[in-house]
């Protein structure tokens, strides 16, 4: 596909319907508040890249939910920054202007360090920056990003104080993850998982119901459902939808690293000895197992299937697994989970 120019498209847009265009611009908000699957729609007030002056033209940019940079831009809409796109050319309809994101580039806004053994100003300036080897020379300028989504990220006790003034940003708690159920509504298709009620969060006690919204294509279901119902506490990212109908609603983002099942990635199944077995599923066993090194306990769960329609199946199988770690480490403190 070639690539046009933004005034070349302007000129005339049918003529471009499919070529390729790169523009620099804001990235508005979700136009619509539910509006996940099958994509989102932002606004984009164009830049002027000559001027570096905001464009008197707006455009709205579609992306996929399988795009790849889907889950940034739910992060980074709104933030008031200059972000570059990629995008293919749609056909304009009812006097707006619509291209299909295919690339995001990070924010160009920076920092720079202070420079490592300065140089004096009277001194040339070195080009080279990093040695052959790798390391950075000295008078060399280190250059690092600004994380957006810090920028528009709040204390979840500053939602509570003022739940209306900070709808779009994201925040991060620490909840238990009660049942699920399937929900669809107005551009939103996935599911609906409940937390307990009269939560206490920095201070302030959340007495209305707290639902997290979790799309069908978001990459955590699968581990979002492992928790389901479980004791386990688990730390999320999740973006303010606001209240409605007196409950609290958000939208997962991600969760935490932090609080990620963890495993030791040189683990071999010779590196344990075993204890007992505890159970069997449809896709294999599940047993009580010590490490021989450390004599921490885990339990180890086979999973053999060829089909992936049996995903949701051994995803089942292995919340039963999380279970029973946690019966495991009430009983005894030292039980790896």
């Amino acid at each position: 596909m070639s690539e046009v120019r933004l005034e070349q498209y302007f000129s005339n847009p049918s003529l471009h319907i499919g070529k390729i265009i790169n523009f620099s611009g804001k990235l508005g908000i979700n136009q619509n508040q539910f509006q996940v699957a099958p994509k989102q729609i932002y606004k984009i007030q164009l830049l002027d890249r000559l001027s570096e002056q905001l464009h008197k033209e707006t455009v709205h940019l579609l992306v996929e939910d399988t795009n790849t940079y889907a889950n940034q831009c739910v992060l980074d809409a709104g933030n008031d920054k200059i972000f570059d796109f990629e995008c293919e050319i749609m056909e304009k309809a009812a006097h707006i202007h619509y291209f299909k994101l295919i690339k995001l580039s990070q924010p160009s806004n920076v920092f720079n360090s202070q420079p490592i053994n300065p140089i004096s100003s009277d001194n040339p300036i070195q080009e080279q920056q990093i040695s052959n080897d790798g390391w950075i020379l000295p008078g060399a300028r280190i250059i690092v990003p600004i994380s957006n989504v810090q920028q528009n990220h709040i204390k979840i006790g500053d939602y509570i104080k003022n739940p209306a003034e900070n709808i779009r940003k994201i925040t991060t708690f620490i909840v238990n993850i009660g049942k699920s159920e399937d929900h669809i509504e107005a551009g939103f298709s996935g599911k609906l998982f409940q937390t307990p009620q009269n939560l206490l969060f920095a201070g302030q006690l959340i007495e209305q119901p707290m639902n997290i919204l979790v799309d069908k294509q978001n990459e955590y279901l699968n581990q979002f459902l492992l928790f389901e119902g479980s004791k386990q506490a688990v730390e999320i990212q999740c973006e303010i939808m606001g209240i409605r109908e007196g409950q609290h609603y958000f939208k997962l983002a991600s969760i935490l690293d932090s609080i990620l099942p963890k495993f030791v990635a040189t683990w071999k199944l010779t590196d344990f000895q075993k204890i007992k077995k505890i159970g069997h599923g449809q896709f294999g066993q599940v047993l009580h197992m010590r490490e021989i090194e450390t004599s921490k306990e885990v339990a180890i769960k086979e999973c053999d299937y060829q089909k992936p329609e049996s995903k949701l199946q051994v995803n089942k199988e292995v919340s039963i697994m999380v279970d029973i770690c946690n019966l495991l480490q009430q009983q005894d403190p030292y039980v790896l989970k």
